[in-house]
């Protein structure tokens, strides 16, 4: 008998995709060129689009919240 199929790229697997993005030097600009790109994508698929929008939200967030970090204790030290 044959392995089963591996599941569909699902809401999970594009969590991840966002994980890898965000955990980037680049995160920035990448979760923001994510989410503009996400009104134009048209085929979703197994991927819930609210809930991975969302995280790419709170993800983008947080990565421009970790840069203003680093630029305020750059210029506390500076």
């Amino acid at each position: 008998m044959s392995a089963p199929a591996e599941p569909n790229y699902g809401t999970n697997t594009e969590k991840s995709f966002l994980d890898q993005l965000a955990g980037s030097p680049n995160a920035v600009p990448l979760l923001s060129n994510y989410l503009r790109a996400v009104e134009k994508r048209a085929v979703w698929g197994a991927i819930d689009k609210n809930v991975v929008v969302e995280y790419a939200r709170v993800l983008h967030c947080n990565a421009l919240a970790k840069v203003d970090a680093m630029r305020q204790v750059e210029q506390e030290l500076g």
